[in-house]
């Protein structure tokens, strides 16, 4: 039976169980559940995908911070990695092979950077600058190529460039159809999509690259209109989560089926927040950090889920399972009790009254 917890309470040895071993927690289909929190909170972040790990990097919390940190999905933890070469907020990323980069945003002022993150040397290399300085733009790869979209100058632009990583240059390709910032971006199936983002109003615009035929075409608009969203792709459709309508921070989630070119709501983000990073590993998207209120933003990250089919196994760092306290309902393995469960050790105080499980190794 669980054990009931005081305020107050000191836990000691002889109240633990230590016969639980690991954890299996499957999430329920079309759920955004919280996963560990990044170290620094901060908005204005961007994120990125590479090898398997999530990356947020940049952001603002009082000031522009050169802040990267590496997620990695199967322990449900953070680390910190090299910093960028220039702290700035309101960047983009994209991923080419085995590199991830990052470029534009606003320092002291909107810049052209783009630099390259080796994640074997865990080091960052200048390379060749956009052509445009510009902040609040998104980012997108081919595969091949990396692609800035939109942002702000000292207005709405609808610029598009590409970078080839092997000859470590931009070049200039047809504009999007609408001029905007803070927008979202993402590749799927051969290719680019830019939705959301502002003018002089807040848009649910959606358009379609063809890298082929060098060709924008206008797409079934997102069902919400919003700016400072983020985005990211599956095999099969593109995400759209958070963003900022002018009155709150928003949880709004669509899923856009290419094939039917529609738009569809999901579940909300637990949490809403603009301003954040997004980013897919596998079939998952995770948004995290970004701005709710208040400076520096949240640290708070979410993983959306939208079979539901796959498992989570969780084991002991030696101490306790680095699981925030309400994530999931997990199962115990070992008895086959289910409980929400907190995850504390020795010597830890409860904060509050709980009566459940404390799993302890």
């Amino acid at each position: 039976m669980p054990y009931t917890w005081t305020t107050g309470e000191t836990i000691t040895a002889a109240k633990l169980n230590p016969t639980v071993v690991s954890l299996t927690a499957a999430q329920t289909a079309n759920t955004w559940r919280y996963r560990q929190d990044m170290t620094t909170a901060r908005w204005g972040l961007a994120g990125g995908a590479l090898s398997g790990y999530v990356y947020s990097i940049g952001g603002f919390t009082t000031a522009n911070v050169a802040t990267v940190e590496r997620f990695d999905p199967n322990t449900n933890s953070w680390i910190s990695r090299t910093s960028i070469g220039t702290a700035r907020r309101e960047l983009a990323t994209a991923t080419v092979g085995s590199y991830l980069y990052a470029f534009g945003g606003i320092a002291t002022g909107n810049v052209s950077t783009n630099e390259q993150y080796d994640a074997s040397a865990n080091t960052w290399t200048s390379k060749a600058s956009m052509g445009t300085a510009r902040r609040q733009l998104a980012g997108a790869s081919d595969g091949t190529y990396a692609y800035s979209l939109g942002g702000y100058t000292t207005t709405q632009v609808a610029t598009v460039e590409r970078y080839d990583p092997t000859a470590n240059t931009w070049a200039s390709r047809t504009s999007m159809g609408t001029a905007r910032y803070s927008l979202a971006g993402a590749y799927l199936g051969g290719y680019v999509y830019t939705f959301g983002g502002r003018t002089t109003s807040y848009l649910a615009t959606t358009e379609r690259y063809d890298p082929v035929a060098n060709t924008w075409a206008s797409r079934t608009s997102m069902n919400t209109a919003r700016d400072q969203l983020a985005g990211s792709t599956d095999t099969s459709y593109v995400y759209s989560y958070g963003g900022n309508n002018g009155t709150t921070p928003l949880t709004t989630t669509e899923q856009h089926d290419p094939v039917a070119n529609t738009w569809t709501a999901k579940a909300g983000l637990n949490q809403g927040r603009y301003g954040l990073g997004g980013a897919h590993v596998g079939s998952y998207a995770y948004a995290f950090g970004g701005f709710v209120t208040a400076n520096p933003g949240v640290a708070t990250m979410e993983r959306y889920d939208p079979s539901g089919t796959s498992a989570v196994n969780y084991t002991s760092d030696g101490n306790r399972l680095v699981v925030p306290y309400g994530e999931a309902t997990l199962t115990n393995q070992t008895t086959g009790v289910s409980a929400s469960v907190i995850f504390a050790k020795n010597g830890d105080v409860i904060a509050t009254d709980v009566d459940t499980d404390v799993l302890v190794f």
